[in-house]
């Protein structure tokens, strides 16, 4: 399954797999950062255009957390208040 993520400003991805294997094609650097079973991985990126590709298997076990600029200025407000 392939999943396009383009024009977020200023995005970190955070990816814990125990399973299974995914790969990130980063469509501005023409780059590919793979990750596969036990690794954590943070994917940092100030302007997107990537693909996440998760490799289809019998059994995956994956988390993604993906946070933006948008997000970080909500939570500073409201750590601020």
């Amino acid at each position: 399954m392939k999943f396009p993520i383009k024009n977020l400003d200023r995005m970190v991805v955070i990816s814990a797999v125990q399973e299974g294997s995914f790969i990130i094609h980063d469509n501005i650097e023409n780059k590919e950062f793979n990750s596969k079973k036990d690794d954590v991985t943070i994917f940092c990126s100030s302007r997107q255009d990537f693909i996440l590709e998760l490799k289809k298997i019998k059994k995956n076990r994956y988390f993604h957390s993906f946070y933006c600029r948008l997000l970080f200025k909500k939570i500073l407000k409201f750590k601020s208040s």
